[in-house]
């Protein structure tokens, strides 16, 4: 028994020793305005093109993974640069745009369902103020006839007297041509709809009568097996049962129908080496969501290990594309910044399955 104590005291404090080392690149890599870099590449592996572009929905991401690690004086402080940058960028009625104020697309892009909801959901865990309610009332209003929410914020033909959604839609009229452009170039559709973004619209905005048919849209994805295709912004499947996972540690229990699928399709990711998808982000989200979903301790154990082991000297893992559209036509985004805090996010899981496992508080259900 001693034995077996030293050997988990010895893979929590290697657990520990990562974090602490992931905290302080972090700490040590935000811009004073509380940002964070972000690159912009055409190629997967960002090494095609690859130059800094100031977006702010990176930054509400990377803040919000590292919500289970605030009670760290460096995260905390962390965080409180990141409100202050975020409250900056916030548009009226709580809209967010994923461009920062300073990059001259800004005025071209309508604010988006997902840097709202990253935002909202960072605003909500740290009880920042902000116009919650107007928030929530333009994001339904950006319901489709499938219960899904657009990717966009945008005039839609839908009779409402809101005013704050007629001031968000009508936004873009102001310089028509070179919005026009604008859509062209970016490849981006008015009536694109996102898996991931449905999936983190429906973690802000929580189950309710009206997001029902969000989690039906959601549920439907599985069941049709729609879920690998092309998404409106985030290209790997990973990332989706990483969503749903978080919907699930979040109580969202009618997704424990989908759970044998999800674990299924998620393992079919996993290379011979022990590493998801092509990238340590991947596998970090794959860890995260094993422990979601209750996968199999030896896979949660393997997966962990390997992730570990991809960890850079000064505590960074390596950047891949996050977010964008296809691979060579578009552009995507990644950075070190946001690897790193999904694999903090991962690893601080892994840390707290590590102490109810050994405490015998885990719960398992294998899948039959």
């Amino acid at each position: 028994m001693d034995r077996l104590n030293q050997i988990a005291l010895s893979r929590l404090n290697q657990v520990e020793q990562a974090v602490l080392r992931g905290i302080d690149y972090l700490y040590q890599h935000q811009y004073p305005n509380g940002e964070f870099c972000c690159y912009r590449a055409l190629d997967r592996r960002m090494q095609e093109q690859c130059t800094p572009d100031s977006v702010a929905a990176p930054t509400a991401i990377v803040a919000n993974t590292l919500l289970g690690l605030n009670d760290h004086p460096k995260v905390s402080a962390v965080l409180v640069r990141a409100v202050s940058f975020l409250d900056y960028q916030m548009m009226r009625g709580g809209a967010c745009n994923y461009y920062a104020l300073r990059n001259p697309l800004f005025p071209l892009c309508p604010p988006d369902v997902d840097s709202t909801v990253h935002v909202g959901a960072l605003f909500d865990a740290l009880n920042v103020d902000y116009p919650r309610a107007d928030m929530r009332s333009l994001l339904l209003l950006n319901q489709g006839n499938n219960g899904a929410l657009y990717t966009w914020l945008m005039l839609r033909p839908r009779p409402t007297l809101n005013r704050l959604y007629w001031r968000t839609g009508l936004r873009i009229v102001k310089r028509p041509f070179d919005s026009l452009l604008f859509w062209k170039k970016q490849g981006y559709r008015r009536t694109d709809v996102g898996k991931v973004i449905n999936a983190n619209a429906l973690y802000y905005l929580g189950l309710s009568e009206a997001t029902q048919p969000i989690l039906d849209y959601l549920v439907k994805l599985v069941h049709t097996k729609q879920e690998p295709a092309s998404d409106s912004w985030y290209r790997s499947p990973i990332t989706f049962y990483y969503a749903l996972g978080r919907l699930i540690d979040k109580g969202v229990r009618q997704l424990e129908n989908v759970r044998p699928v999800v674990l299924e399709r998620l393992l079919s990711h996993q290379q011979p080496d022990g590493l998801f998808g092509e990238s340590p982000l991947e596998t970090a989200q794959a860890l995260s969501a094993l422990i979601y979903w209750q996968g199999n301790p030896m896979v949660i154990e393997r997966t962990a290990t390997v992730l570990l082991a991809q960890q850079a000297k000064q505590g960074e893992w390596s950047r891949t594309v996050l977010l964008g559209r296809e691979p060579g036509k578009t552009a995507g985004w990644g950075s070190e910044e946001l690897t790193t805090g999904f694999c903090l996010e991962a690893l601080t899981s892994y840390r707290n399955w590590l102490k109810k496992r050994d405490t015998g508080k885990l719960s398992y259900t294998p899948i039959a």
